[in-house]
């Protein structure tokens, strides 16, 4: 007969002091279904806790195949930790899985991915895991959408990074500080000052409460000095003094 199940406190800290493989066997000796719940605390530990780096994460995926059926929450675990060693190939595995399971990554997850993607420089990819994402009936927050902006805008396509800005906001999803902060700062980058500032008056004027900060106007003005435009940046710079 299986003992009883310990608490996830106790599950937790028997993970912190024993090596991989002793846990394994520690934890199959309860049963799968009462053990399901601490699962994913187990694993979490197991990721993000493990002093030896290297293959930390796929000894927790075996870990995970060891014992029961992933959640949605094993998922979301180790797509975040094979996003966090940077190992692109093995987070869009765990994705697609996830996918085929039904779930739908959360909102931790799915920036990590997008990010990684865009440094990688596949940006249409990022976009295609966002709308694979939304069409399921998962939330994409501003910070996915963010990153996938400031992806196209760092390969030089500014314009599609606008576009996304107002496709975001027709979804429901509006943007924040950083969200203008990055298209004006790579608007100033590829020299459309005129666009740059045009962004930030309309969202001046139109007051949909994005709270503009010390960067937006360093940005800017910085933007339009270098630009030539001296005299642009010594307005900005008024408009910035009086909205202290």
């Amino acid at each position: 007969m299986r003992s009883s199940t310990p608490d996830e406190d106790i599950l937790v800290t028997l993970v912190r002091g024993l090596g991989h493989a002793r846990i394994i066997k520690v934890v199959s000796k309860f049963e799968k279904k009462s053990i399901l719940k601490q699962y994913d605390s187990i694993l979490d530990v197991l990721v993000n806790e493990d002093n030896d780096i290297n293959g930390k994460v796929g000894r927790a995926r075996s870990l995970m195949r060891e014992l029961v059926e992933p959640s949605d929450a094993t998922f979301n675990i180790l797509i975040s930790a094979y996003c966090g060693e940077g190992n692109l190939v093995q987070a869009l595995v765990m994705l697609e899985n996830s996918f085929r399971k039904g779930y739908i990554p959360d909102v931790i997850a799915v920036p990590k991915v997008v990010e990684l993607l865009c440094n990688n420089g596949r940006v249409s990819e990022a976009l295609e895991v966002l709308e694979k994402v939304e069409e399921r009936g998962g939330i994409v927050d501003v910070v996915a959408y963010n990153t996938l902006i400031n992806g196209f805008c760092r390969l030089g396509k500014v314009k599609v990074g606008c576009r996304l800005l107002k496709e975001t906001e027709l979804k429901g999803c509006m943007p924040n500080v950083d969200t203008y902060n990055g298209l004006i700062s790579s608007l100033c980058d590829s020299q459309d000052l005129d666009s740059a500032l045009e962004m930030f008056n309309e969202m001046k004027r139109r007051g949909v409460g994005i709270n503009w900060n010390f960067v937006t106007y360093d940005t800017l003005i910085h933007g339009l000095c270098w630009g030539g435009r001296v005299e642009n940046g010594l307005k900005i710079l008024e408009v910035m003094k009086d909205d202290k």
